[in-house]
């Protein structure tokens, strides 16, 4: 980062993950000082999500306390409990989280910085809760590993205002922690469409004719409602498939 904020006494850090079988990416937003320093990378080698979590950790607590001096506090902010429990040692410390945690907390006791890893809930336990601010910042820690996971990087420095929520979420498209959620859990028109391999205006019908879920305050179909749609559509092409085989003699 070629911008960074000043020093000071308490830096509040939080980091989540995104992952499936083919890719990774890792999140954090730094506050400090008055200031938001997010950034978002793509995690290379992806095994589990416990590297994603762990490498957007390791990074968001090595930016934190690289702005901390002697008598600063870093708070590490995670829905990943394992490390949770690592920092508060109520497990025993797994070697894997040591190889890659312990650097950083060395490097802060060299700084003499104390750090505390809390745990909260994931994305604010549901969208009711990103009222909570510990909520909705890990939720944009989780919006970055989402970009990330696409193969971009962000980052981004800047100034925590009264309308910093509204200014984080116009700096791209996915900085929303409410719409992600969505994502997660249901799909608009289009992306049930191209879900489903038929055109738009046929989902349109659907929903016309009440042949699907629809949530007219968030405008998306359930996914669950998505995928019985789905098993149809396979359904009747494996029948038809079926009655297109003629047995060779």
């Amino acid at each position: 980062m070629t911008e960074r904020p000043n020093i000071e006494n308490i830096i509040k850090v939080y980091t989540d993950a995104s992952h499936d079988r083919i890719s990774s990416g890792m999140g954090f937003v730094i506050r400090a000082n008055g200031f938001l320093i997010m950034q978002g990378m793509p995690v290379d080698e992806v095994t589990t999500s416990k590297d994603g979590e762990l490498s957007a950790a390791f990074h968001g607590l090595f930016q934190a306390i690289r702005l901390g001096k002697k008598g600063s506090r870093v708070i590490l902010k995670t829905d990943f409990l394992p490390l949770a429990d690592f920092g508060s040692n109520t497990l025993m410390k797994s070697d894997d989280y040591k190889d890659m945690i312990d650097p950083v907390l060395e490097m802060a006791a060299e700084r003499g910085v104390d750090v505390e890893i809390q745990h909260i809930r994931g994305h604010g336990g549901g969208e009711e809760n990103y009222e909570n601010d510990d909520a909705w910042f890990n939720g944009i820690a989780h919006c970055l590993a989402g970009i990330a996971r696409s193969g971009s990087d962000f980052s981004h420095v800047m100034e925590e205002g009264p309308n910093i929520r509204d200014e984080v979420e116009a700096l791209h498209w996915r900085l929303n922690p409410y719409k992600e959620g969505l994502r997660r859990t249901s799909l608009d028109i289009e992306e049930t469409a191209k879900e489903l391999g038929i055109r738009k205006e046929f989902v349109q019908a659907l929903v016309a004719n009440g042949h699907v879920h629809f949530n007219t305050e968030t405008l998306r179909i359930p996914l669950y409602s998505v995928r019985a749609i789905k098993q149809q559509i396979d359904s009747l092409k494996q029948a038809e498939d079926g009655q297109n085989h003629v047995p060779s003699l």
